[in-house]
């Protein structure tokens, strides 16, 4: 089941752009949860408890007129700006600081949040990225958070800054070179998550559609285990072959 989430949720973070590749292996060093989507419901039972660290994707306005409580903000249009520079992509003093101004350590339980699902599933690829194990995305947002009625903060949020070198995992980015090996080995599955629309203008050769947005229920949340798990074998996705989706 790891292995389809993970598809799943790089599948939509790479909705708008970009490549990634979708691996079931974590790095020996890695304490990974399989939590990967937490409810509501769930988050609200641990808010206040170390080493939770809840991260907001939304604009500045709207995280100032109410949040989850503890959680702060990123920047998500910053930071998909940087890794999408391949020159300034790994740049350790930059992603460095970032995260140390979040609190974020090796020990951080992580869940981010939005009112996109494209841009709180961008945030949870980049933390993978940076080498982040412990990550899970709030299903249905921030949507759904405030139509249950959990609590809502608007005080200031104080945070210990940190010092964290981040780790970046290369083996979950597909670059150019990478794709063009991809092609036609079988070892691979290019998928292509765009719309229609975008699809029938031109997509690299032998991918697959999925559009991630088909892959969402109405309330925002994702679809059921047994129906993603259908989607995918529908559309022709082998869990034991390596998903590159873009």
């Amino acid at each position: 089941m790891r292995h389809i989430v993970w598809a799943l949720v790089t599948t939509i973070t790479l909705g708008s752009g970009g490549v990634a590749v979708s691996r079931e292996e974590e790095p020996e060093t890695s304490k990974s949860s399989d939590e990967l989507l937490v409810s509501a419901a769930s988050l609200v039972k641990r808010l206040g408890k170390s080493p939770l660290r809840v991260l907001d994707t939304r604009s500045e306005k709207d995280y100032r007129e109410g949040r989850v409580p503890g959680a702060l903000r990123v920047d998500i249009r910053e930071w998909t700006a940087r890794l999408a520079d391949p020159s300034r992509r790994a740049d350790a003093k930059f992603w460095g600081e970032r995260l140390g101004k979040l609190g974020i350590d090796p020990r951080s339980r992580i869940v981010v949040y939005g009112s996109s699902p494209v841009a709180a599933a961008r945030l949870w690829w980049t933390l993978r990225y940076l080498g982040s194990s412990d990550v899970a995305i709030l299903d249905g947002g921030w949507r759904l958070w405030v139509e249950g009625k959990h609590p809502v903060s608007r005080r200031d949020e104080k945070v210990t800054p940190t010092k964290h070198a981040p780790r970046f995992r290369e083996d979950v980015l597909a670059v150019t070179s990478d794709v063009k090996k991809c092609v036609g080995d079988e070892k691979f599955q290019l998928l292509d998550t765009r719309s229609v629309g975008e699809w029938n203008r031109g997509r690299i050769p032998g991918a697959r559609r999925l559009e991630w947005k088909d892959l969402m229920a109405e309330d925002g949340r994702y679809k059921p285990v047994e129906t993603m798990r259908k989607i995918f074998r529908d559309h022709g996705l082998d869990p034991r072959k390596t998903i590159v989706p873009y």
